[in-house]
């Protein structure tokens, strides 16, 4: 199945260096250190989990004041390159590990926009299945963990 997302939900040139540079580094601060939030054991996860919620409050001070991250009109570049993770596969990752990294206390602003993201029609048809994501993450969770270990410092 191919799917066209409408041109307006990137009304940013994906060729501009400086959003795109903030995008991979803003990936990057909080990919790291969510796996082992959420995978690793011990003081590894608890100094993990402070640093990726430092890194989301940056995410959540953005939305407090705007509806999307790329402002109040509709979804755009920088909405699609943190709403797969952040709006739909967090929520089943913390699920399969137990923990949970994004709360209705720290991050109102974060969930409200993850709901009403992952609400829109075009997003919901570019997801995976929920159910299949939750079966196949309990499937290899034991090689989550081990990856998550295997980024610790020696």
């Amino acid at each position: 199945k191919r799917y066209v997302l409408n041109r307006s939900y990137l009304p940013l040139s994906s060729s501009n260096p400086i959003l795109s540079g903030q995008i991979k580094s803003n990936s990057s601060q909080c990919l790291g250190p969510l796996r082992v939030a959420l995978f690793a054991d011990g003081e590894a996860q608890k100094a993990a989990m402070k640093e990726a919620r430092e890194s989301l409050a940056l995410v959540e001070q953005q939305l407090r004041e705007k509806r999307f991250l790329g402002g109040d009109d509709d979804i755009g570049l920088a909405d699609i390159a943190a709403g797969g993770l952040l709006a739909h596969w967090l929520g089943v990752l913390e699920e399969v590990a137990g923990v949970r990294v994004l709360s209705d206390e720290e991050h109102p602003a974060l969930r409200r926009w993850a709901a009403e993201y992952s609400s829109r029609e075009a997003v919901k048809e570019c997801l995976p299945d929920r159910g299949r994501l939750l079966s196949y993450f309990a499937g290899i969770r034991e090689k989550c963990v081990s990856l998550a270990n295997s980024m610790l410092p020696k």
